[in-house]
């Protein structure tokens, strides 16, 4: 069973596989990630999000559940968190969809999903203060939805990440254990959290578009047609059509 102690014997230990993944553990025995002390962009990032204010998938994801927990135990945060998800049918509604979150005030993101067990080419999120804020929100997305697409695009409110509950099981079943809050404390003090460093420039959003475009041409989505004008790849020539088999 994880407790303070054990923890605490075993930061380094526990953390070290960071230390090959651009993390760095400074003279003042705090962890620190590269793109945190640079403030730069991920660039492979599949996702364009608004308003933000931090990187769950980094601390309460990687550093606690991940390599503090082992796939074990939910992080407090994660136990509070709620979300709405949807999944857009075509990269144009992908497209709706980004746009609506541009305008509003809420967290949220959007983008396609490249997780192997996330049977949807698109999805679109929305973070929440907590179950009454969820249940609020997505009344008013669904109506949104179904006025501009034509359906809710499978919407519905969640808890915590898919990852959690195949690995802990169901969120009905989630629960924190004796002297959580005191081993989060202590990991977050010699773990300096991503902060998140705002909105990305524009040719950042050119590259997301791009990586949409080029993942909607090779699943067949050919509704970003609409948008460029034309497919990226031209027509191959073909022989025998029509013809009659000899």
């Amino acid at each position: 069973m994880i407790n303070l102690e054990t923890v605490k014997r075993n930061i380094v230990r526990m953390l070290s596989p960071l230390l090959q993944q651009g993390w760095a553990l400074g003279g003042d025995g705090k962890f620190r990630y590269r793109f945190a002390v640079l403030k730069e962009f991920n660039i492979n990032t599949p996702w364009r999000s608004f308003n933000q204010s931090f990187d769950c998938k980094v601390f309460e994801s990687r550093v606690l559940h991940e390599l503090i927990y082992h796939r074990q135990a939910i992080p407090l945060r994660c136990l509070a968190c709620w979300k709405i998800v949807c999944h857009p049918r075509t990269y144009m509604e992908l497209r709706a969809v980004e746009e609506y979150q541009a305008r509003s005030p809420w967290e949220s993101k959007c983008g396609m999903e490249t997780r192997d067990h996330v049977p949807f080419a698109w999805g679109a999120y929305w973070y929440c203060a907590d179950e009454k804020d969820g249940r609020h929100k997505l009344g008013i997305l669904r109506e949104w939805l179904v006025r501009t697409l034509g359906h809710d695009a499978d919407i519905k409110l969640k808890r915590g990440c898919t990852e959690f509950e195949y690995r802990v099981g169901p969120s009905t079943t989630w629960k924190s254990f004796v002297g959580q809050e005191e081993v989060e404390e202590y990991v977050r003090s010699v773990v300096e959290v991503v902060p998140w460093i705002g909105d990305p420039p524009e040719m950042m959003v050119h590259e997301i578009h791009q990586k949409w475009i080029e993942h909607a041409h090779a699943i067949g989505d050919m509704s970003y047609v609409e948008e460029t004008g034309r497919p990226l790849f031209g027509e191959l020539v073909g022989y025998g059509e029509g013809e009659d088999d000899e």
